[in-house]
């Protein structure tokens, strides 16, 4: 298990190497009732090429209508600090999910709708589209992926609409804890300022 950790780690350290921003995320969910889960999910991004960082945390609700299908609601607090002055980070968001499995074959669909604050103050609606696919390699207890996902402003600020592609690795430590390594492009296509992601996160579930 150590092994495969280290390894994860080092090739999560690389990748970064090639990244204009590196995401750190820790996760933690319990149980409050039967179907509903409430998540607290704090976050480090580092953007080397802009000069700053942003701290933030996602307080989720997710509550599983079906063994495929749940809905969500988040709120985002933070900051984003900018070197000579800082910008409070205020988002929330609704989604729904649906899942598909085929023996290994994993697909979700996701629609998300959010509203929150860019660095400038003003206050922005997208709808935001996801198409996931993974692969479950049960005998690693490891599942790659690949996503794409279209964002869609609701107030024709079509300059801030990229399109995102990622691919990653899940582990499943234990049945309770995962760890991720993501690595994410995102293409804005109007301004043509496309940049790449990493991002290491870590789930615990109680």
């Amino acid at each position: 298990m150590y092994r495969m950790l280290l390894t994860t780690l080092f090739l999560t350290v690389n990748t970064a190497a090639f990244a204009t921003r590196s995401y750190v995320e820790f996760g933690v969910s319990t149980e409050l009732l039967e179907d509903l889960n409430f998540e607290i999910s704090p976050e480090w991004r580092d953007d080397s090429e802009e000069d700053l960082t942003q701290l933030h945390t996602d307080l989720s609700l997710v509550y599983a209508l079906t063994k495929r299908w749940n809905i969500a609601t988040e709120y985002r607090t933070g900051t984003i600090d900018l070197g000579e002055e800082s910008v409070d980070i205020d988002r929330k968001l609704l989604e729904t999910k649906y899942s598909w499995k085929f023996k290994n074959f994993g697909i979700q669909t996701r629609i998300r709708y959010t509203i929150g604050e860019n660095e400038e103050g003003e206050e922005k609606e997208y709808l935001r589209y996801r198409l996931k696919f993974n692969y479950d390699l049960d005998a690693l207890n490891l599942k790659p992926f690949i996503t794409f996902e279209k964002y869609d402003s609701l107030e024709a600020d079509f300059e801030k609409n990229p399109n995102v592609y990622s691919a990653g690795l899940s582990w499943d430590i234990t049945k309770s804890q995962q760890l991720s390594c993501e690595y994410r492009w995102v293409d804005k296509l109007h301004t043509r300022k496309d940049h790449v992601i990493v991002k290491l996160a870590y789930q615990f579930q109680f």
